[in-house]
């Protein structure tokens, strides 16, 4: 499944490109938690323990940097034992202090998981999906211009 979202920010594309990369927990609806495993000077190959919490549930992945572009791209990959997802971040300068982050995410079901997507996606799980990531942005949107 692949989920892409997009939002405007009031904030210069270089203070938006740092908040949201390194500091997800405080501006995520989902990221509770993230340790430090392995973290290299130029950022490509750090590594994560990340903690998530959905709907109850509790889900540890192991994240990985695999692009590191200031203030352009970033992306990582995170693994668990249900699924993976690669999240890639897009900024664009709008000019004016103002910042376009985008987000497009790959999520992988692993077993059992990915016969409940499957069926989910008789059921509208893909627009739920989606809906969850335009919140995550709108989140960090509110956190980055109101503090």
């Amino acid at each position: 499944m692949i989920i892409e979202v997009s939002i405007d920010i009031d904030k210069p594309i270089d203070e938006v490109f740092l908040f949201t990369n390194n500091e997800v927990p405080k501006w995520s609806n989902t990221v509770v938690k993230e340790e430090v495993v392995e973290e290299t000077p130029e950022k490509v190959g750090s590594k994560y323990k990340i903690h998530t919490k959905s709907e109850g549930r509790e889900v540890i992945l192991d994240g990985e940097v695999t692009k590191w572009d200031v203030p352009n791209a970033s992306a990582i990959n995170m693994t668990s034992s249900v699924f993976d997802i690669f999240a890639e971040y897009f900024f664009e300068d709008l000019g004016e202090g103002r910042t376009r982050v985008s987000q497009r995410s790959t999520i992988t079901p692993k077993g059992f998981v990915k016969v409940m997507m499957w069926i989910g996606k008789l059921f509208g799980a893909h627009k739920k999906s989606c809906e969850a990531g335009e919140l995550e942005l709108k989140s960090l949107k509110k956190i980055m211009e109101e503090g």
